[in-house]
Order: C-alpha cells, then structure tokens, then sequence
C-alpha cells in the first residue's frame, strides 16, 4: 500500500438548514487501501460520499483527489461510485446495462469490449451476461450495480453499503470483489453497518458519529487501543478471573484447575472498538486514546 495520498478530506462541513450532517471530517485514503466508513444512520457517511464524487456542494473544507476537486474533468474518470439504491435498467440484459455504463465513461469498440469481458470475470457474472436484470436476485442486481461502477477501472472506488439486504454469500462475493479491486491498486471507500465486513475488508477505519470523527486509522493501531486484557477464566463458584492473554498458560495456572468452568480469550475486535467509540448498550461512551490510534 502506498504511503502517498489519493483522497485528501480536510476539514469537510456539510449542513442542511440548521442540521450539521458533516462537522469537520478529515480523513484520507492511499492507493490500494480499502477505507471503512463506520457510524450509525444519519452519521454523515453518505453525505460524505456525496460531497466527494461531487454531487453534493460543500459548505467548508477541502477534498482533493490527486489534487483535483470534484466535478473537474480529471475527476469523472478516475472516481466509480456505487450507490446505495441500485441503479440499472431492470428491462435489459446485464451486457446491455455494463456496454451502456462504459460507454458513459467514454468506453468504445474494442476498449469497451476488453473493459466488458475483464470486468465479467472479475465478479464471475458469465452465466448472468444475457439475462435481463429484472429477472435476477437482489445479490446479483447488487454485483452489477458494483460492476457498472468499476467498468472504466476508476482509481478511486466509493460503495455505500454494498452489502445490505444480501444473504451470507452473495455479501461474501461483493466483499470479494472489493478485495481483488484493492488488490490491483484501487483506493476503496467502503460504508458499511457490519462491523465483521469492516474487520475483514477494510485496512483504515474512520468512525463517526453526527458528522464528527471519533477515531480514525490504520485497524490494527485501532484494534491495539482497545485491546483490554482478554483471557476470561470462569470457575464453577461463578467467579471470574481476568489476565492478559499472552499470559493464557500463567493463568490457568494459577488457580486450581480443577475448578475451572470455562476460559474464554477474547481477541480485539470492531464490534468492540465501535462500542467504544459510538457507545454500548448503556450508551456510554469512550474515546480511542489520539497517541495509540495513529490519527490521520
């Protein structure tokens, strides 16, 4: 993953009326890095997104992508987006849809044609190519919303909530292609509501809450500041003993084994960093310490 910069976020301010929905959000995103946008409904994730792919004027703040601002001619080629509401033509064929995709982004003859064939087999859509979209599951409808969005190779790919509403294997396929885009070079901002898909996709996380960040960076710098001693041994009285877990054997040791009930190893993990930072059950709150979280 590269160290230099293809999203820059500074400072970015979006209201509505009297409403906030984004309050000085910085952030940035590399080549080759998958960036997870996590945050309750209503936290400013897709109006972020907005303001980045420029369908949405910012009220402060800067966005640079490869130090052009959105909506400039540069812009439109290098950036794919994949909205929330899947947007095809339900009456054509899939071939149709991602020829008429393409040639939007200025596709023609033999370069849509190679566009085509490589973005078929990146998502493995052979067997859907001639059906029409209409008559296709909502998992796949999902995969060609994305596929449309990645046709012309954009270097900077933003998906809002690709995955909601998918069974466990269509979501696994979305997730799989994102990866593989990654994987060749392309920056990825991926909003999602399931933390597990973060823990397993993302590289960098940015947290927010009513349009503020409240952690940002690198996930495993994110996942070491939380990371409170995890081995959990309950005896058969019902106590509980707390250790470190690089010091699981010490622990068993040193109470009376056969006493020993269960031993549970908790490992860092989102869902855990996310309580932190949003809030648990109780709707408490607490923040990622700024010297452990590698800020960005």
């Amino acid at each position: 993953m590269s160290a230099v910069t293809l999203l820059d976020v500074e400072s970015l301010t979006k209201r509505y009326g009297s409403i906030v929905a984004v309050d000085d959000l910085s952030f940035s995103v590399a080549p080759g890095e998958t960036v997870g946008l996590l945050g309750p409904n209503g936290a400013g994730k897709t109006t972020t997104m907005g303001c980045i792919v420029g369908l949405l004027q910012p009220d402060g703040g800067q966005i640079a992508v490869d130090g052009f601002t959105p909506n400039s001619p540069p812009v439109s080629a290098m950036v794919g987006y994949a909205a929330q509401r899947t947007a095809l033509y339900l009456s054509l064929r899939v071939s149709d849809n991602l020829s008429y995709f393409g040639g939007l982004y200025g596709l023609r003859g033999g370069s849509l044609t190679k566009a085509t064939e490589k973005i078929v087999d990146l998502f493995d859509l052979g067997p859907l190519t001639e059906r029409r979209v209409k008559d296709l599951s909502v998992g796949q409808q999902k995969l060609v919303h994305l596929a449309t969005a990645v046709i012309h190779e954009p270097r900077l790919l933003l998906v809002d909530e690709p995955t909601a509403g998918l069974d466990v294997s269509a979501r696994q396929r979305v997730i799989d292609g994102i990866r593989r885009l990654a994987a060749q070079g392309t920056a990825v901002i991926f909003s999602t509501h399931y933390l597990e898909e973060a823990d397993e996709a993302c590289d960098s996380l940015v947290i927010i809450d009513h349009g503020r960040r409240g952690a940002a960076g690198p996930l495993a710098d994110l996942l070491a500041a939380v990371a409170d001693p995890a081995t959990v041994i309950t005896l058969g009285s019902g106590e509980t003993v707390s250790f470190d877990d690089r010091d699981l054997l010490a622990a068993i040791n040193s109470v009376d084994q056969d006493q020993i009930a269960e031993v549970v190893v908790e490992r860092p993990s989102v869902r855990r960093l996310y309580e932190r930072v949003i809030g648990g059950a109780d709707g408490s709150t607490a923040e990622v310490t700024p010297g452990s979280t590698a800020d960005v």
